[in-house]
């Protein structure tokens, strides 16, 4: 499932964005206020951020230049009805990586959208934790704590990936075995081995975020 944050002052326009992938694994949050952008932004992982290069409180570009100092890789597009060519330039110098005009047909737009989507999945992709200054290489199955590389199995790092992709969500031990073993939950067998892990990753990673849930399981949360 992907995910696309949409930054746009126009309701209808917003509306018409996100009918254009009610068909396809895609998610899309729109967000109106730019003043929550980055609290929204440090909460979650987009594959793409769209934004409006004319909004009421601040121009495009400048959100992208924000946006890019937190996460370098993130993919985003400026998003426009009358642009200018020195406006686009701001945005592409910026950090922008693509321009989408408003106005080209339906099936343009979305399918320029998934091409561009299509792009990112074969470049090396990253995952965060602000908070923990935890980063992962998912392309590579490395896990980077103050910059410094963390050495971890392979199954740890799945485990600690599957928590920080479901950030402050209560995970189960049943849904945990399911999706990161591809295994069906069988007991006490199964709570060891989570548990063991858990353990590895909190000793390697020193971090706070991971917390037990009694009787249920486990919960990645970030205030």
């Amino acid at each position: 499932m992907k995910k696309i944050l949409l930054i746009e002052d126009n309701l209808n326009f917003a509306k018409f964005f996100t009918n254009l992938f009610k068909k396809d694994p895609i998610i899309v949050e729109h967000l109106i206020d730019t003043k929550d952008l980055l609290k929204t932004y440090y909460n979650n992982r987009y594959d793409l951020v769209v934004t409006d290069l004319l909004l009421p409180e601040v121009k495009g570009n400048y959100l992208v230049s924000q946006i890019k100092e937190i996460n370098e890789k993130q993919l985003i597009a400026i998003l426009t009805s009358h642009p200018s060519d020195i406006e686009l330039v701001k945005g592409f110098d910026a950090g922008a990586d693509e321009f989408f005009a408003k106005d080209v047909p339906r099936e343009v737009l979305r399918q320029r959208i998934l091409n561009l989507l299509a792009l990112n999945a074969r470049i090396t992709e990253y995952v965060y934790s602000e908070q923990e200054d935890v980063r992962l290489d998912i392309i590579n199955k490395r896990v980077y704590k103050h910059n410094e590389r963390i050495k971890m199995t392979f199954k740890e790092f799945d485990l600690l990936l599957f928590f920080i992709e479901n950030k402050n969500e209560i995970l189960t031990r049943e849904r945990i075995i399911r999706d990161v073993w591809d295994d069906k939950y069988d007991g006490i067998m199964e709570t060891r081995t989570i548990d063991a892990h858990v353990k590895n990753i909190r000793e390697k990673l020193d971090v706070s975020c991971l917390m037990s849930i009694r009787c249920q399981g486990y919960r990645w949360y970030e205030s």
